[in-house]
């Protein structure tokens, strides 16, 4: 943001996003903007993002919990390696569920699979944006699992999905003003 200009980068037109722990990353620094005043995002773009460790027995790690790819042991592993102790998995900047303001957030797209343990959190965080007043796209992918996004050349439904990641960055990009 600070050296936007002098790069040739329009520095009031930025957008973050992230794939699972990135989208935790993306969502994080979302908030983080926002409480320290800046800088000014247009929008983040959250594809099967990780957004709350404090917990994982909803109804999608229940169904979910020993299947495909992203398993419940794996996130309970990740969790543990990602914040120093239990008490940070409440911290809201690693859970940002646990966001107890989500006002004055960027517009959001948050891309779900179908199957993955972490869908119902995702489901919970768009309707919580909606309920602050932040514009919030939400899609769940059927038939898809976790990492769906990295296999462009394999899942048509991946190609569909980056489509719709472009779609919604373009919308937001042409309809925010130059700084």
């Amino acid at each position: 943001h600070e050296s936007g200009k002098r790069v040739g980068a329009d520095p009031g037109r930025i957008a973050v996003a992230g794939d699972s722990a990135g989208g935790n990353l993306a969502a994080a620094v979302s908030l983080m903007a926002r409480d320290r005043g800046g800088p000014p995002l247009l929008c983040q773009v959250l594809m099967y993002p990780v957004l709350n460790v404090s917990r994982l027995d909803t109804g999608t790690y229940q169904t979910y919990a020993d299947r495909f790819i992203l398993t419940a042991s794996a996130m309970d592993y990740y969790r543990k390696h990602y914040a120093r102790d239990e008490q940070d998995f409440l911290d809201p900047y690693v859970s940002p569920l646990l966001a107890r303001d989500l006002r004055g957030l960027p517009p959001a797209f948050l891309a779900a699979a179908e199957h993955d343990v972490l869908t119902d959190e995702i489901a919970a965080y768009h309707e919580r944006l909606l309920e602050a007043g932040v514009p919030s796209a939400y899609r769940c992918y059927e038939g898809m699992i976790h990492p769906f996004f990295s296999f462009l050349t394999v899942f048509d439904t991946a190609r569909h999905a980056l489509s719709d990641v472009a779609a919604h960055l373009k919308d937001r990009f042409s309809n925010a003003p130059p700084v």
